[in-house]
């Protein structure tokens, strides 16, 4: 899985992200159609490809997620996390 990058006929840009063969991964174009012409496209999807490989890693479904599963990822990568039991040593 990537972010790909496209031209578009304007001369902007916008970012997707696809899976590894070049397929689209519908839900995340979806969320970050949202925010076509966005100055935070690029940013969203990179951060976005990072959520779905750890969704992968960990045997995740996309709508299986619940919040404690997305607070420990985001502690393993070093946020701040308020629920006892996860921390960050950096």
């Amino acid at each position: 899985m990537r972010v790909q990058q496209n031209e578009r006929k304007d001369g902007r840009r916008s970012w997707t992200i696809v899976w590894s063969e070049g397929t689209l991964r519908v839900e995340a174009d979806r969320f970050l159609r949202l925010h076509d012409g966005s100055g935070t496209q690029r940013t969203y999807a990179y951060l976005l490809v990072d959520h779905l490989r750890w969704l992968e890693r960990e045997c995740l479904a996309f709508d299986a997620v619940q919040l404690r599963g997305l607070e420990r990822n985001m502690g393993i990568v070093g946020a701040e996390v308020r629920n006892e039991g996860y921390q960050h040593i950096g």
